[in-house]
């Protein structure tokens, strides 16, 4: 969808995120008056374009002496020297109430449910003949149980953001073909 999230990659070696996500460590810290370590985890990370960009960050850390998961929202407006810390949503690390084998709420911000959802849309994606990827736009009900790994249930609101597909496929060949969308080309004469 037009003005929709496009996932980050490289979330460890991007400078830019590094820096946003320590101003969002430090700001939430302000806020909340606790001290955060300089060491942190980027789950998980996103921009989208607006009057500048927003990061949407999913970041493991330890604030207050316990470990905690955080989402924030930074705006960052560069060439008005623009920061802002939006949103800043931080719970403990480690939720284990659940019965052995039982259902119980899914930690949304987890790298292992972040990491399904993006097989989902990936899915979505070789299904539809759009131009543009999909993400997830809204989770809501979300569960999850533990069997030969890891299964959720979700119910989840599918939206196309402004990010092309672009694929590598592998070819009946093992060489690596590159194309957008349904385009294709014809080798036959």
């Amino acid at each position: 969808m037009p003005g929709g999230y496009c996932p980050m990659q490289n979330l460890e070696s991007n400078l830019m995120l590094q820096e946003i996500v320590q101003f969002a460590l430090t700001t939430h810290a302000a806020k909340t008056n606790s001290m955060c370590d300089n060491t942190f985890t980027i789950r998980h990370a996103e921009t989208q374009v607006v009057a500048g960009l927003n990061y949407k960050v999913t970041v493991e850390a330890t604030c207050g002496g316990q470990t905690k998961v955080c989402d924030f929202v930074v705006f960052d407006q560069s060439w008005t020297k623009t920061r802002e810390l939006t949103s800043d949503h931080c719970s403990s690390g480690h939720h284990r109430n659940a019965f052995a084998g039982g259902m119980s709420h899914a930690d949304t911000t987890s790298t292992q449910f972040q990491d399904a959802m993006s097989y989902v849309a990936s899915q979505v994606d070789l299904q539809s003949n759009g131009l543009f990827r999909s993400s997830p736009v809204h989770y809501s009900h979300c569960f999850q149980q533990v069997v030969a790994g890891m299964r959720y249930v979700c119910d989840v609101t599918m939206g196309e953001n402004e990010c092309t597909k672009i694929h590598t496929e592998p070819a009946h060949n093992g060489a690596l073909n590159g194309y957008l969308g349904d385009t294709a080309t014809n080798t036959s004469h």
